[in-house]
């Protein structure tokens, strides 16, 4: 006799996850300390079209990620991808915010954050975060550019010439794209 978790499963991958939906809460109900059901009700909410519930379910996943010592960053990953295809701004920024302070050290999560900080219209913050990740790593164009797109977005447009000058210097080949990024934000301005 199968499970109502196997039966669950079977229903997701036949493409039926509203089916799917009331038998993952009830793995949800009989383990609620089980990661994995959290885990699975999220996906069929999402695939069935309730972002806002899956977003809910991921929230909890990610609440653990944030205590590990290990962050795998799993529920993380579908947060920022629900909130960005959802473009609920506010939302990205604190899931960024939380991943950075737990994670400081993760360039990535820092990258994101900016990005969040970009989208949501704090060029301040984004550009605080690109100045982070250019002390940390000088050597990345990435982060010039960026730099120069937030300090463009500041109305800082001789510091994003500046930015914009490094990461064309770093990497001379991509320095036409560099600088026509710098003239799209100049003609935006």
């Amino acid at each position: 006799l199968s499970t109502d978790r196997d039966r669950a499963d079977d229903l997701m991958k036949a493409g039926r996850p509203a089916e799917a939906i009331p038998l993952y809460r009830k793995s949800v109900e009989a383990e609620p300390d089980e990661d994995s059901h959290h885990l699975a009700l999220a996906w069929a909410l999402y695939d069935s079209g309730n972002a806002d519930e899956a977003a809910v379910c991921f929230e909890r996943l990610f609440q653990k990620e944030l205590k590990r010592r290990l962050f795998t960053g799993f529920a993380y990953d579908e947060l920022v991808r629900i909130y960005r295809e959802n473009n609920n701004r506010e939302a990205l920024v604190s899931v960024c915010e939380r991943a950075a302070e737990a994670q400081p050290g993760d360039m990535g999560l820092l990258r994101t954050l900016g990005e969040a900080y970009l989208a949501a219209g704090n060029a301040a913050g984004a550009a605080g975060v690109f100045e982070r990740l250019c002390e940390a790593d000088p050597e990345a164009p990435e982060h010039w550019c960026s730099l120069g797109e937030a300090r463009l977005a500041t109305g800082n447009l001789d510091q994003a010439e500046i930015a914009y000058d490094r990461a064309a210097r770093i990497d001379p080949s991509a320095g036409a794209d560099f600088f026509s990024r710098l003239a799209l934000g100049l003609d935006r301005t």
